[in-house]
């Protein structure tokens, strides 16, 4: 008599091909360890990719920067100008003077796709509508920049001497209406004709928080670096505590 062939039992469903409990244990440790290894560089590689995009957006800035010095006797954007009537209120920033050389509408009030708001900005940055401009969170020089609400002191583009070391723009904190203040103040080297600190000496940090009283600092936001536009044009990440009077003097 023929012996009769076992049934067919798939691989799969044997119980030496199963799983036990502390293989998947294992898995499941080591998948997580992976992820935990992986994370900060993918954390890591977003933040880099956001601050290049910055460094990026600045350039854009100072091309438009330099068409427009280039259109008026070499004079950069005011900063801010702000005047008040009985019937109306004017304000502008330096943004809104480059609307049209950055291809944008006269009316753009918009964070998003914007170029003068920061990728790496760690507070939302609202509408300007309800401010009447455009938003921003780069600021820019006080002196090549000026406030000309109450009288133009603005310095030429051609009276820089040193235009590769001197910032024009760069990141500034955010206020509490989540916009940066138009010019950087502070140190006062950044603002006045004159002063004749020594070059080489460090400026003072700054608060570097997100809140009314750091206004008119740099904003170190980029991973402990501020994304800065010299006047010459080119873009660069400056370490927090190593900046010097020579990239706020630009007089001399």
């Amino acid at each position: 008599m023929k012996n009769k062939p076992l049934p067919y039992r798939s691989p799969a469903l044997s119980p030496e091909a199963a799983f036990s409990l502390i293989e998947l244990l294992v898995v499941i440790a080591v998948v997580s360890l992976l992820f935990s290894v992986t994370l900060p560089s993918i954390s890591a590689a977003r933040k880099s990719a956001l601050e290049t995009k910055s460094l990026s957006q600045l350039r854009q800035i100072g091309i438009a920067m330099h068409a427009y010095a280039n259109d008026n006797n070499n004079y950069f954007p005011l900063g801010y100008y702000y005047k008040k009537t009985e019937t109306s209120t004017v304000e502008r920033t330096y943004a809104t003077e480059l609307l049209s050389y950055m291809g944008l509408p006269a009316r753009f009030y918009l964070p998003e796709g914007n170029p003068f708001v920061s990728p790496t900005c760690e507070v939302p940055v609202r509408s300007g509508v309800s401010a009447t401009f455009t938003p921003f969170t780069y600021s820019v020089h006080g002196l090549l920049c000026g406030d000309t609400s109450l009288e133009d002191r603005r310095l030429k583009r051609t009276g820089v001497l040193r235009p590769s070391e001197v910032i024009l723009a760069g990141d500034g904190p955010q206020l509490n209406n989540t916009y940066a203040t138009a010019n950087f103040s502070f140190p006062s080297e950044f603002a006045m004709a004159g002063k004749q600190t020594d070059l080489d000496s460090l400026i003072p940090v700054g608060p570097d928080t997100d809140v009314q009283g750091s206004r008119g600092y740099l904003r170190y936001r980029n991973r402990g670096k501020a994304a800065v536009l010299m006047v010459d044009g080119h873009a660069e990440m400056l370490q927090k505590g190593t900046v010097k009077y020579r990239n706020l003097i630009a007089d001399r």
